[in-house]
């Protein structure tokens, strides 16, 4: 008969243990950077706002803004990525990786690229070994300015972040 009640308290109770517990409200989440591991971004959800703190050598940028797009959206900066990548290699030293790489980009109020991250990632995968992938996407990256349009007019800062595709 104890075994019993304390098997049928251990059913009726458990489920309500479980899904009756209180949810997380913030969520938040640390971007690094793959050469040095210094932390690059913050991105916080609390509620239905998202906040974003970016960090500089010398300073955190708090009033940034993730309402940021390239001139023709998504796909054509996946072209232009790849038109410039493509013409870095010939097919006799062309070695596919087949990665998606997270990268971060940083614009100012004029919309220039002021900085370029290569984010750390998991798996550690070694893509790099023969040639430096990491510098020529920052390359890459650093060549989109001046392509970039914004989708609010009252942030001084902008970040994008998006995946670097390796063929």
């Amino acid at each position: 008969m104890g075994n019993k009640l304390i098997l049928l308290l251990t059913s009726v109770l458990m489920p309500y243990i479980l899904c009756c517990q209180e949810k997380k409200l913030v969520e938040s989440q640390v971007f690094y950077d793959k050469t040095n591991q210094l932390p690059v971004f913050r991105i916080s959800k609390q509620g239905e706002k998202i906040e974003v703190d970016y960090y500089t050598a010398l300073d955190t940028i708090n009033s940034i803004s993730i309402n940021v797009g390239f001139i023709g959206g998504v796909e054509r900066l996946h072209k232009y990525c790849d038109s410039l990548y493509y013409a870095n290699f010939s097919e006799e030293n062309y070695n596919e990786v087949n990665v998606r790489v997270p990268y971060s980009i940083l614009l100012d109020n004029e919309l220039r690229v002021r900085e370029v991250h290569i984010l750390q990632r998991l798996p550690l995968y070694k893509y790099d070994e023969k040639y430096d992938y990491d510098s020529l996407i920052k390359k890459i990256l650093l060549s989109t300015d001046g392509q970039w349009f914004k989708k609010d007019k009252e942030n001084n800062w902008y970040l994008y972040v998006g995946l670097f595709h390796l063929k």
